[in-house]
């Protein structure tokens, strides 16, 4: 080993030297103990790290807290000692150790136990123990020997009752790997370590980590797991983890079911590793945990229901101030609530359960009422129902500063908002699309990112992340799609929106705006609207569609489809991976589902009632706009898009004895067949017919064997629906033909045909009129690719609006849009969803007016 390994392992391993006796609470060398300590905070530190974790959050929480980081044996300073041999065990010997002094009843010092990732099963086993040691469990009575902690606060991880490699993400069982595939899988888990990067360095620690890697893995809980917890239970984790999946953190809650105490969960900004290696989102922890736990614990408040505040995440002016994202509380009462909005700005929401939800304010109280009955949408709001879907109302009485409102909140004229002066920022949504694109299975500039696989998941809760900071609320159906809404006037979320949205997938090395411009270009489209103080006479809301792209599941716009009730139980349930996973059991891994195709397809459908217009943001993916330098392309219709199969059935053989004159080769009849595709789209003689044989699979594909299975997938589009089904025609018609002469057979079958989506008057006029009213030239086009438009065109009017894409390139690395051209393109959105949602300020007033009436006249 080289001097430099040493040196590394030295910075990594410690940073005193091992105390003579077994030490379990290492404070840091300027930490002096606490004359009177107040509260102590017990924190336990998470897999391959010490207790030197915690000494920096010294002088960052309430004046009377005492930080006492926890040394595990075998780690760091204790790194000589035998490691525990299970949490249970481990849990054993800390309540052996720590016990007279602190977790006594005798103790007159209430205390806090905290743990990170492994760390927080651990201070969850240590509360069993003292469950059982208590004989709280077996129906015996209380016995005074240990008091139970004021508060457990669990940070990134699962719940323990998940425990078990089987309920891991990745499903990987990391003590039994070797070296080269422990560490891919560790930087995959919680990325590169540069401290890690040397072999002598990785040679050196592996063990130690895949020693806490088993006591992870190996864990059970105790028998009494399913007494609930003695004391408050908070949980937060980073919110772009991709360990902890919303429905196995929220399985948290089912570890105070039944008792008086409850459960909050709340998401920081950032990975795993949230609250120590990025400093906006420790920061904004650890003013939570002060203000939301150990102030309360202070103050002698136990009920975390009662008058939780819940730090906002959005400034008025549209900047984030603070890295959480989302506040929920489970438990008693239900209640579920979001952060967002601008200072001065607080929505409350009662849904028909009676649960009191918050958002849009620097600060948002939550209630304490109504039932949770089941929460399927996980973030942002109450459900009513068994997958029900969003239901309350919300009234907001914010009101914004900006000095070129009048007194309506609205522009000069009284009505929509000047399009012009909207808070819009092409810079910041091309850095929230360039932070998005880092979820990709591929590096950058490649995008890659597969129906909820971890990188999907990682998107989604970065998006989730956007809406509630833009102080929408934020749901979620059954097939996975994510609506952000923006409450009308009179504080309806439910009834008639105006929506926009796109979708986030992307197929193998693709770019990163396709899709993308549309949900981050709508999200800001709406956070605009806000600040500026418009009040929509109608919801304004944002998609987020799942699965349009056919990557996985090899069928497109499944979110719109099913929204449109285009899509059958029988067909989504004949959905299945190359793995030959469901579309539900994917959709369950990612938090997402229901227990039945029907049900997923009930919950996730949507009707005229919900929707009034719907008006798509995309790039272009062709070159015109960029060509005739027109920003803003008004689409007219969306092309009919259809797709087939061939496969041709014909006789292998060994490519060297089997002669060319007695060859009924596949490849070759697929390959006649791609021909005659491209002369059956060319003999229209319309420029918007086109047909592409894009997806081939060969059997057996060896260079010495006579290929004997070909299989063709055959997209065929145009925007006359007549002329798209006699090139179809036409293709068949080959494929038979040419499986006749070359002596194979042909199967063919559809994989779907959808009718174009003609574009509504209405939307049309409303984008040309904003576009005219920014001076920005337009041009009247078909889209020639599919978008979930064409599904949503089936519930409510609809459009879109295109811009620019650099030479028209799209599904590949280079594909770019400009700042200008997105900045255009969502303020033209802004402007065109403000007039087809109607100004519901004047209405507003009227009722007042005929309320203030009312009163008055009762008084006399």
């Amino acid at each position: 080993m080289n001097s430099s390994s040493a040196s590394k392992i030295n910075k990594v391993a410690s940073s005193s030297q091992p105390p003579s006796r077994p030490n379990w609470i290492l404070r840091s060398k300027d930490q002096e103990p606490l004359e009177n300590p107040k509260l102590r905070l017990l924190c336990i530190p998470h897999a391959g790290s010490g207790a030197f974790v915690y000494h920096s959050w010294d002088g960052h929480l309430p004046d009377g807290v005492e930080v006492l980081p926890i040394e595990v044996p075998g780690r760091n300073t204790r790194r000589k000692e035998p490691p525990p041999t299970s949490i249970s065990q481990f849990a054993k010997d800390c309540v052996d150790a720590l016990g007279p002094e602190y977790l006594s009843d005798s103790s007159t010092v209430p205390y806090a136990l905290f743990g990170h990732s492994l760390g927080a099963w651990m201070a969850y086993a240590i509360v069993q123990e003292l469950q059982q040691r208590n004989s709280l469990v077996d129906g015996g009575d209380l016995k005074s020997k240990y008091k139970f902690p004021a508060a457990l606060v669990v940070s990134g991880t699962r719940s323990p009752r998940l425990a078990g490699v089987e309920h891991d993400p990745d499903g990987v069982e990391m003590y039994t790997l070797d070296g080269p595939r422990f560490w891919e899988i560790f930087e995959k888990r919680y990325g590169k370590n540069p401290d890690l990067a040397d072999p002598d360095v990785r040679d050196f620690f592996r063990p130690k980590l895949q020693a806490d890697f088993k006591l992870g893995e190996t864990y059970r809980p105790q028998k009494n797991m399913n007494v609930p917890l003695p004391c408050p239970l908070y949980v937060s984790c980073g919110a772009e983890d991709p360990r902890c999946i919303k429905k196995s953190v929220q399985a948290w809650q089912e570890c105070v079911s039944g008792a008086e105490n409850t459960c909050q969960v709340k998401y920081f900004s950032g990975g795993h590793h949230y609250l120590l290696n990025e400093e906006e989102s420790k920061n904004a922890f650890l003013n939570y945990l002060s203000e939301d736990v150990l102030n309360r614990i202070l103050e002698n408040k136990k009920d975390i229901l009662d008058d939780v505040l819940v730090p906002g995440t959005s400034s008025g002016s549209g900047g984030v101030e603070e890295a959480p994202i989302l506040h929920q509380t489970i438990g008693n009462g239900g209640a579920a609530g979001v952060g967002g909005g601008g200072p001065g700005s607080i929505r409350s929401m009662s849904s028909d359960a009676g649960a009191t939800v918050a958002s849009g304010s620097s600060y948002a109280a939550i209630g304490a009422g109504g039932t949770t009955r089941q929460q399927r949408s996980g973030i942002g709001g109450a459900m009513n129902g068994s997958v029900g879907r969003f239901k309350g109302s919300l009234v907001d009485d914010g009101r914004s500063d900006r000095d070129d409102l009048d007194d309506t909140g609205q522009g000069d004229d009284g009505g929509a908002c000047d399009v012009s002066k909207l808070d819009i920022s092409g810079k910041i949504i091309v850095e929230q699309l360039t932070h998005l694109a880092k979820f990709s299975d591929d590096p950058n500039p490649a995008v890659t990112r597969i129906l909820f696989t971890v990188n999907d998941i990682r998107a989604r809760t970065y998006v989730k992340q956007l809406m509630h900071n833009a102080g929408l609320i934020v749901t979620e159906d059954a097939l996975g799609s994510i609506f952000g809404t923006l409450p009308a006037a009179d504080g309806d979320t439910a009834g008639e929106a105006v929506a926009t949205g796109s979708h986030c997938d992307a197929i193998p090395l693709a770019g990163m705006y396709d899709g993308t411009v549309g949900v981050i270009g709508g999200i800001a489209a709406l956070h605009s609207l806000q600040k500026a103080g418009f009040k929509p006479k109608k919801p304004l809301q944002v998609i987020f569609f799942t699965s349009e792209e056919p990557t996985r599941f090899g069928l497109s716009c499944i979110g719109s489809r099913g929204m449109a009730g285009a899509l059958s139980s029988e067909d989504l349930a004949a959905l299945r991976d190359i793995n030959g996973t469901t579309f539900l059991d994917a959709a369950a891994s990612a938090g997402s589902g229901a227990a039945s195709e029907a049900e997923a397809l009930q919950n996730a459908r949507r009707t005229t009632s919900d929707l009034s217009y719907f008006l798509e943001l995309h790039i272009e993916q062709g070159p015109e706009l960029e060509e005739k330098k027109i920003p803003i392309g008004v689409v007219t219709a969306v092309a009919a898009p259809a797709a087939i199969r061939v496969s041709f059935h014909g006789e292998g053989g060994h490519a060297g004895g089997q002669l060319m004159f007695r060859r009924n080769d596949a490849s070759l009849a697929a390959a006649e067949l791609a021909l005659a595709v491209e002369k059956a789209a060319l003999s229209t003689g319309a420029i918007d017919t086109v047909a592409t044989a894009g997806k081939w699979s060969i059997g057996p594909n060896a260079i010495n064997s006579v290929p004997r299975e070909a299989t063709l997938e055959i997209d065929i589009r145009d925007v006359d629906e007549k002329r798209r089904d006699a090139v179809n025609k036409k293709i068949r018609d080959s494929a038979a033909a040419i499986a006749k002469k070359r002596k194979v057979k042909a199967d063919i079958s559809t994989v779907f045909s959808d009718p174009p989506a003609t574009s509504d008057p209405a939307v049309v006029k409303a984008v040309s009129d904003t576009a005219a009213e920014l001076n920005l030239k337009t041009l009247s086009m078909p889209s020639r690719a599919y978008h979930d438009t064409l599904f949503m065109a089936q519930i409510a009017p609809s459009g879109m609006v295109f811009i620019p894409c650099k030479n028209g390139w799209s599904h590949r690395p280079d594909e770019f849009a400009s700042e200008e051209d997105i900045e255009n393109g969502v303020r033209v959105l802004a402007g065109a969803m403000a007039k087809l949602a109607g100004d519901g300020s004047t209405e507003e007033s009227e009722k007042k007016s005929d309320t203030d009436s009312i009163a008055v006249n009762d008084e006399l």
